[in-house]
């Protein structure tokens, strides 16, 4: 049976509310723990008949959601958004495995020039 909740898409994880209160309150829906989107995938809906406007999470570990908005544009905002979320979190996880690990020291490294500045950070 089909529940109606308060989605909040946010950094990577999405949260299911009974209302709009919810997210301020910290409290999901049943006390669920936020949905992670590490590797999911989302895509209309296109065999299920039973409703308009539905479209497909499917989890990195095969959980399976449907959800439905109430039109054809609302839908293709979600399913944008949860695409352009999976692709942060790809783009956060690689960067966080090809960053070279640093030392607080400099012994070992080639020796700066006057005025040389190194600059290092994450995007």
């Amino acid at each position: 049976s089909w529940v109606s909740l308060y989605c909040v898409l946010s950094k990577g994880e999405l949260g299911f509310y009974k209302d709009a209160k919810g997210p301020a309150s910290r409290g999901t829906h049943g006390g669920e723990p936020l949905l992670s989107l590490h590797r999911a995938t989302s895509e209309v809906a296109s065999d299920y008949k039973k409703k308009k406007h539905v479209f497909k999470l499917q989890t990195q570990d095969g959980s399976e959601f449907l959800l439905q908005a109430k039109d054809e544009e609302e839908m293709n905002g979600w399913l944008e958004a949860v695409a352009a979320s999976v692709g942060e979190h790809a783009e956060i996880a690689r960067w966080g495995q090809t960053l070279p690990t640093t030392s607080s020291t400099d012994e070992g490294n080639p020796k700066r020039e006057a005025g040389e500045r190194r600059a290092s950070g994450r995007r």
